[in-house]
């Protein structure tokens, strides 16, 4: 079955998060002003703009619910960047930015933590 702005690999473990080979991906916009973000950053999707941002589980603007997992690094201190976001895969959780239980319940059946 294939979705529209999903990509699924099963070769290449290109991410230094990933456990495995097998992941799935989508491409993404990253919001002006996040700064720099580093593979393994969490990532929430804030309401208003549509655009990726930290995952803040405190926040209230959509953040506060983590969508998965940038791949790429992406500086954003002067406009919006593209990047990349796994969506679905198994990754070392001591490698990632930003994950908390409450992080790994919102994406419970998409990323397995190891």
């Amino acid at each position: 079955m294939s979705m529209p702005g999903i990509t699924t690999e099963s070769t290449g473990a290109d991410v230094n998060f990933l456990v495995s080979d097998h992941k799935a991906t989508k491409g993404i916009t990253i919001a002006s002003g996040e700064g720099v973000m580093v593979q393994g950053q969490c990532l929430g999707l804030t309401t208003a703009s549509g655009k990726y941002a930290k995952y803040d589980d405190a926040a209230a603007d959509g953040t506060q619910t983590m969508v998965g997992i940038n791949a790429q690094y992406v500086d954003t201190t002067n406009g919006d960047q593209l990047s990349t976001m796994v969506i679905h895969g198994f990754v070392t959780e001591s490698k990632l930015t930003g994950i908390d239980a409450a992080g790994k319940v919102d994406m419970a059946g998409m990323i397995g933590f190891y």
